[in-house]
């Protein structure tokens, strides 16, 4: 009886521990996927400013080329 006891304490004290590391994993994959959505939005930020930077050259050197003729 009293190795069944013990065992059973064991096993709960196995299953706290399991129950503490999958939250901590949890905790980190919830802040691996925070990073990833904040990268996202600046990489798309990046995307959209040279875009931007893009038409803008482009209309530079329309201009320019308005003046050189």
């Amino acid at each position: 009886m009293k190795h069944s006891i013990e065992v059973a304490i064991k096993s709960v004290q196995d299953s706290e521990m399991i129950v503490k590391h999958t939250d901590e994993i949890i905790g980190k994959i919830s802040e691996i996927n925070h990073h990833s959505s904040s990268n996202k939005e600046r990489v798309i930020s990046i995307e959209n400013d040279s875009k931007r930077l893009l038409e803008v050259a482009h209309s530079l050197d329309s201009r320019i080329n308005e003046f050189k003729s």
